[in-house]
């Protein structure tokens, strides 16, 4: 379950297309308000949305 705050990445159907990545700020019915690294913010869908795993330091 994604929560607000979750570093996220949208996957890319394209071969060669950098995915992007941002933290969720709100969660609406069955979408994510999402703001990117370049600063602009959008409405997605769960689909191709995941979470950021965080390298473990030891």
């Amino acid at each position: 379950m994604l929560r607000r705050g979750t570093q996220v990445t949208h996957m890319t159907k394209r071969v060669g297309q950098r995915s992007q990545t941002g933290k969720i700020v709100d969660i609406r019915d069955n979408s994510y308000e999402i703001r990117w690294e370049d600063g602009h913010t959008s409405i997605s869908t769960p689909e191709g949305i995941v979470a950021v795993k965080k390298p473990k330091t030891d």
